[in-house]
């Protein structure tokens, strides 16, 4: 039988900013139980004692502490930042890969342009300086686009190998730009380096809080 702490775990398993709140001491838990006592009631089918519920959001905060102590493997990386970017993506069925993304690459590398490009089951990514806008409209017809932005700036975070294998590495990272309101549009990762690309209006402010914070 579901039990009281267990409905609470997962309603708040649900609500990562929630989770954070309750972990640094920031929830009222008495408000906190009100609130979320009708769907553990629904849940349940039945009545419950909001002491009831108060006890197991103590208890989960116990819990949450133990589990979100998170060991980030790098400290204070390297932070690498590209402007002048633009993105397009495109169903992969319609773009004449081998012979002009190659050249596309070609082209990037020469001159020291950022590229990037991810490969989905039906749909490409390219993101790259726009600066090859002009090449990058012979490998993507403007009619299949299926999305493109063009005021774009990246953010390459230089991380140690160890964070591929450390659980929630890759959050704490993400949760600094959601907590301040920035948008992230994309994200490109490699074995030691994880890229977000962001729109030119909030790659300043993405810097600072990163620089700061990680």
């Amino acid at each position: 039988m579901i039990t009281i702490p267990q409905v609470v775990e997962e309603i708040i398993q649900r609500q990562p900013f929630l989770i954070d709140m309750i972990n640094d001491g920031l929830i009222n838990h008495s408000s906190l139980a009100r609130k979320i006592k009708p769907e553990i009631e629904e849940k349940l089918y039945k009545t419950v004692q909001l002491g009831a519920v108060v006890m197991a959001l103590k208890r989960l905060k116990k819990n949450l502490k133990t589990k979100l102590i998170i060991k980030l493997p790098f400290s204070n990386p390297d932070i690498l930042v590209r402007s002048n970017l633009m993105e397009i993506t495109a169903p992969t069925k319609t773009l004449n890969k081998v012979k002009y993304i190659s050249r596309l690459h070609s082209i990037a590398n020469e001159d020291n342009l950022f590229f990037a490009i991810t490969e989905g089951v039906v749909e490409t990514t390219i993101i790259t300086s726009r600066d090859l806008k002009k090449e990058l409209l012979k490998v993507i017809d403007v009619d299949n686009v299926i999305a493109q932005y063009q005021q774009l700036s990246a953010i390459t975070i230089k991380l140690n190998k160890e964070t591929v294998t450390t659980p929630g590495a890759y959050y704490q990272i993400l949760k600094i730009l959601a907590w301040e309101n920035i948008n992230v549009i994309e994200i490109v990762s490699t074995y030691t380096e994880v890229t977000i690309i962001l729109d030119d209006k909030d790659v300043d402010r993405a810097f600072s809080v990163l620089k700061k914070k990680l």
